[in-house]
């Protein structure tokens, strides 16, 4: 299955046939997830981005920063309290059902962004279960030209529903970073000749 249509990454939507994903798929992605003492478990991915994190931030922050690197139309109204809404069809319109909605919960200019989903697709599975859940997106300046981005998704709980968006978003967070980087480093992504197959291309 293509890696657009069932999987919400970042907050946003990717796709997933993530039971034989692995380090070799994602090889820019550090994957340092952990289970909490409380049985909880946390998703924390991170990459290494050749560009540096105003650069990155601005990625983050506007409908064309999105549609530069994550989907192919996007709204968003920054701002804590704002909502990143976005979608993988190209024609769709603002405020559609079928469209995916993040609320902007807390920002830090160029260091930090966190987000929680509050619509999910149609028929996406366990939608209120991840509507539970946070997704926390850290920038680092490891030197002028270089920066670290680390996402870390909390609210995993010890469940099979939340066993399965785990491991769902474990690949659609590490495929979304590795398009963040290309994006970032190589500039827009153009998703009219995009191949939506998994592993994605790499960026080099």
């Amino acid at each position: 299955m293509k890696l657009l249509r069932h999987v919400l990454v970042f907050g946003v939507l990717g796709s997933a046939s993530a039971g034989s994903a692995g380090a070799a798929d994602f090889p820019n992605v550090r994957d340092d997830s952990y289970t909490e003492p409380n049985g909880g478990r946390v998703l924390k991915l991170s990459i290494t981005i050749d560009a540096p994190v105003n650069k990155i931030w601005k990625l983050l922050i506007s409908a064309e920063g999105w549609q530069s690197w994550a989907v192919p139309v996007a709204w968003v109204d920054f701002g804590v309290g704002g909502v990143v809404e976005t979608s993988y069809t190209a024609t769709a319109v603002r405020g559609q059902p079928g469209n995916i909605k993040n609320a902007i919960l807390a920002y830090v200019p160029e260091q930090l962004l966190v987000l929680r989903n509050v619509q999910a697709p149609t028929n996406f599975e366990h939608a209120e279960d991840f509507g539970k859940t946070v997704t926390v997106i850290d920038l680092r300046s490891l030197s002028k030209s270089r920066s670290k981005v680390e996402l870390d998704g909390v609210g995993f709980l010890a469940t099979p529903a939340f066993d399965s968006l785990l491991k769902n978003f474990r690949y659609g967070d590490s495929w979304t970073l590795e398009h963040l980087k290309r994006a970032a480093e190589h500039g827009p992504i153009d998703w009219t000749e995009e191949e939506r197959s998994n592993p994605p291309k790499q960026s080099k």
